[in-house]
């Protein structure tokens, strides 16, 4: 699963995108579209086979990335495609990245889905947080992305509709394995169409299509659809969660000095920080000061990513942990942190093992 979400990564900053003068040029695509691409259009596995053979036999210029990630597509098997309205292709540009986004979107969504239902409950919630934040990057830069061209605009409309897509699966499916903060349905349709509202009924507008999927019915038996609305779903309580909570703190409470004392040696956290404040942090407990974090962004997002997703030493907080985390901590400056910002930071590579020792007192 490495590989997953390196062809979406690559239309838009790598050697498939649309824009580039390279991939103007409609002879090419003719050529490779008549490489058995077009027969295999409805069967993704068979269709990710013939696209790794086209691209290799062909000497397709893109990233090895690319071919890899079509090896592993072309070994999941997709039994219940999902059923999504994309806008019609009008050339030969439009009809080979079309066919593209649909079937590697299609074997994506099956091979995660069968891959996190084989994990343990620990590492189906890791892949899940390292899969949704590639997920949510390309958000980030797909929305950014600005472009005049007509068949441009339809292959990055159609990379948005999957994107919402499988973000939408994957969070309703593994509801319960995601204990981290992931982005809501409408700040979704917000970043990728903000004009949904207003633009839904219009064929030519992406809005159309995300109200056509999203507008789906449940697929359900007519039994169960009677015995589900027959019963009332209470309002799920919010709970007000005022720091995090260190599942040892009764039991273990010196690792949290120890782990103070790390942080502070390595310059993560103010040398002027009270011990006691520190370990209010990881209370439970309503705090009255917050932390002084004098690390970089990207150390304190890995930090929070260390002691909540991937080593899970505090408590479930229902995916409100970075909301908690800038609660806690802020920067050197006294300036909150941005928490949009947070959870889609790269690990940080000069100091993350000593983020990685600190955090490891908390054993």
């Amino acid at each position: 699963m490495n590989n997953y979400f390196s062809i979406a990564n690559n239309i838009l900053t790598g050697s498939l995108r649309p824009w580039s003068a390279e991939n103007q040029d409609e002879e090419k695509f003719r050529h490779i579209l008549n490489h058995n691409l077009r027969q295999k259009n409805d069967n993704p596995t068979e269709y990710c086979r013939s696209a790794l053979n086209a691209f290799t036999s062909l000497n397709f210029a893109t990233e090895n990335e690319n071919l890899e990630e079509l090896k592993e597509l072309a070994q999941v098997e997709v039994t219940t495609p999902i059923n999504i309205e994309i806008p019609p292709f009008f050339n030969k540009q439009t009809e080979f990245y079309l066919y593209l986004i649909n079937n590697t979107f299609q074997c994506l969504i099956a091979g995660i889905i069968e891959t996190v239902e084989q994990s343990d409950e620990i590492d189906a919630t890791y892949k899940l947080y390292q899969l949704m934040s590639k997920l949510e990057s390309l958000i980030g830069i797909i929305s950014n992305e600005k472009h005049t061209d007509k068949a441009t605009n339809q292959i990055l409309d159609s990379l948005k509709l999957y994107l919402f897509v499988t973000h939408s699966t994957l969070t309703e499916k593994f509801n319960s394995h995601i204990n981290f903060e992931v982005l809501s349905k409408n700040e979704l349709l917000f970043q990728l169409y903000s004009e949904l509202e207003s633009e839904k009924d219009n064929k030519s507008k992406l809005a159309y299509y995300l109200n056509q999927y999203i507008s789906q019915p449940e697929q359900e038996t007519e039994e169960s659809s009677k015995e589900i609305k027959s019963k009332p779903h209470p309002e799920p309580e919010r709970v007000s969660f005022e720091s995090f909570r260190y599942k040892g703190y009764d039991n273990n409470y010196d690792n949290l000095t120890n782990l103070y004392n790390s942080l502070k040696k390595n310059n993560f956290i103010a040398d002027d920080t009270d011990s006691r404040v520190f370990k209010k942090v990881f209370s439970g407990k309503a705090i009255s000061k917050p932390v002084v974090w004098t690390g970089n962004p990207s150390e304190f997002s890995y930090f929070i990513k260390l002691i909540y997703t991937i080593n899970q030493y505090v408590d479930d907080l229902k995916q409100r942990n970075w909301e908690v985390a800038c609660k806690c901590f802020v920067q050197a400056d006294g300036t909150s942190f941005d928490r949009s910002k947070l959870r889609t930071l790269k690990k940080p590579q000069r100091s993350y093992k000593q983020l990685e020792l600190a955090v490891d007192n908390l054993k």
